[in-house]
């Protein structure tokens, strides 16, 4: 493989030694004895492989972003063997098309693990075309995509009825805070339930324009039962919906570890109660963290810590209903008693903040 000038950068892998983005080359010629898989990336980012090596290029397993050119982006298309395609590309002024980067993304077909970060950038376009690409690449595995403070626009629904022709998925993340998405949040559950693989699964729609009845969401993802993970935040949208209902697909979830749920600003409105039984289903929570601030949440929260007994695991806990009926009376009745032993908790109210912890303390010592 011949290297123009002296010095190149890429990714060169030898079976046993791995260069990364931006290290240097040094020398005019590169020979690799064992399975000589080759990238050369130069100054303007262009791939440069000699043509007569370019079923190489078939070869490539994984390949990383250093910008998102269009001569990079371009690039891929030729790399129809790859498995991993990473890119951290965060705050770097990068204007363009999302479709584009999809489009591009599609032809690697054979593509497992796809992790993207092009958060704080100028990026446009709509997301149903790039999840065009997304869904052409139907080996999909784990997914990270980090498109927050961006100016992308397009239907979430859309986008994940394509995402959910990826019946291998494992793990999902898929932050689109602070940018132009609409759409309904109960079809993207139902959508995304078609992933009954997947074993993490966070979200994060923060400051969009989502819309949607909370517990179709629920009985939607109620399908992925082997679920450890699960994070929403859809604050400050236009969720409306019955709380139990949502609860209600939550209580399918035997394996799930940590849940994490971000309501605020929205108009979901039931009391706690199904919550409660539905957490007392999730026996291998370890850390739970619930915010329903400035929703119509009413009752108190015995059924919460009622609920929590039942997970012998829970080491966090922390939940905010201020701006809700919901008061701090009856809390250090809820859980002073024999509650798990958390390292850390609180719960927000309007009266302030309460430490559970200090209340499991002091408890303790009568």
């Amino acid at each position: 493989l011949e290297l123009a000038p002296a010095q190149a950068y890429g990714v060169l892998w030898d079976g046993t030694r791995r260069l990364g983005w931006g290290d240097r080359v040094e020398g005019r010629q590169l020979r690799l004895d064992v399975g000589p898989f080759a990238v050369v990336l130069e100054q303007h980012s262009a791939l440069r492989v000699a043509r007569q090596h370019r079923g190489w290029l078939e070869q490539i397993h994984e390949a990383c972003l250093v910008d998102a050119s269009e001569a990079t982006l371009g690039a891929l298309q030729q790399l129809g063997g790859l498995k991993v395609l990473e890119g951290s590309l965060a705050g770097q002024g990068i204007c363009g098309q999302l479709s584009d980067c999809g489009h591009n993304i599609g032809e690697c077909s054979k593509l497992q693990e796809l992790s993207l970060n092009f958060a704080s950038n100028e990026v446009e376009g709509n997301l149903a075309k790039f999840g065009l690409g997304m869904a052409r690449c139907s080996t999909l595995m784990s997914v990270k995509l980090d498109f927050e403070g961006n100016r992308i626009s397009g239907d979430l629904a859309l986008f994940s009825h394509l995402v959910g022709s990826c019946s291998r998925l494992e793990n999902f993340d898929l932050n689109l805070r602070g940018n132009q998405i609409t759409g309904d949040l109960s079809d993207f559950g139902h959508a995304i339930g078609r992933c009954t693989k997947l074993r993490t699964l966070r979200l994060n729609v923060q400051d969009n324009k989502i819309v949607g009845e909370v517990a179709d969401f629920g009985v939607g993802i109620a399908q992925c039962a082997k679920l450890t993970t699960l994070s929403l935040n859809a604050q400050d949208n236009k969720l409306v919906g019955i709380l139990f209902q949502f609860c209600s697909g939550l209580g399918t979830f035997a394996h799930l570890a940590s849940l994490d749920l971000n309501f605020r600003g929205n108009r979901i409105y039931g009391n706690l109660e199904d919550l409660g039984r539905a957490i007392s289903r999730c026996t291998a929570l370890q850390s739970l963290s619930l915010n329903f601030q400035d929703n119509q949440i009413v009752g108190d929260m015995v059924p919460v810590a009622r609920g929590s007994r039942c997970c012998p695991k829970l080491a966090s806990l922390h939940i905010n209903v201020q701006g809700t009926t919901i008061s701090a009376d009856g809390i250090a009745r809820a859980f002073g008693g024999a509650c798990p032993e958390f390292c850390a908790g609180s719960i927000v109210t309007n009266q302030g903040d309460v430490n559970i912890s200090a209340l499991m303390n002091k408890s303790s010592r009568f």
